[in-house]
């Protein structure tokens, strides 16, 4: 299974994609904006995406309408 990782907090993403990757999953990607995530999603297909509630420079619902 993939998984993209979207949040403008670098550290936190890359400590969920340790723990999530030590629990058997696949992480294809940790962005850290709103324009990587979809660049991820286009390019990497995951099977999930996990996003934050707020990017520092818009909201993660704006992504998902573009997703």
């Amino acid at each position: 299974m993939r998984i993209v990782l979207g949040d403008s907090h670098r550290l936190f993403i890359e400590a969920l994609a340790a723990a999530l990757t030590l629990d058997g999953m696949t992480v294809a990607a940790l962005v850290t904006s709103p324009q990587g995530v979809l660049a991820a999603m286009a390019r990497y297909q995951p099977d999930i995406c996990l996003l934050a509630t707020r990017f520092r420079i818009s909201s993660d619902f704006d992504v998902l309408r573009a997703i």
